[in-house]
């Protein structure tokens, strides 16, 4: 299985980070194929400035995510609760990277859309450190 890892914790060194890696170590030893980002590397502008009224041009860590996510059969992102949400670098990741033409498509005469990353599962993990 070609498997992308995403860690969405700023800090490589943090305990998301060793699960990130625990994981992906594990993964390759059952014999499937693993590519690992880390946010904490990737450089990006996390802010949508006009919203979605423009796609704003992708700079290299996003458009290589945007492979790896194409790539992939398992999407695994790793990441914290911060305050009751995901990190804010990893929100922006999220909206600069999943737009409209990438991972969905509006229809025209309706309120849905079509889906542009079918065929994917994904593993969730995150850790909290309140109730």
């Amino acid at each position: 299985m070609k498997i992308y890892a995403l860690l969405a914790h700023p800090d490589k060194d943090s305990f998301n980070g060793h699960l990130a890696d625990a994981y992906c170590d594990g993964a390759r030893a059952k014999g499937h194929e693993v590519r690992i980002q880390r946010l904490g590397d990737m450089r990006f502008d996390p802010i949508l400035w006009k919203g979605l009224k423009v796609i704003q041009q992708l700079e290299p860590d996003l458009l290589e995510a945007q492979q790896n996510i194409s790539w992939c059969e398992r999407w695994v992102i790793v990441y914290p609760m911060w305050w009751g949400s995901v990190p804010a670098l990893f929100k922006g990741f999220l909206d600069r990277t999943l737009h409209p033409g990438f991972a969905y498509k509006y229809h025209e005469t309706g309120p849905w859309w079509d889906k542009l990353l079918k065929g994917r599962s994904a593993h969730i993990i995150t850790t909290c450190d309140s109730p």
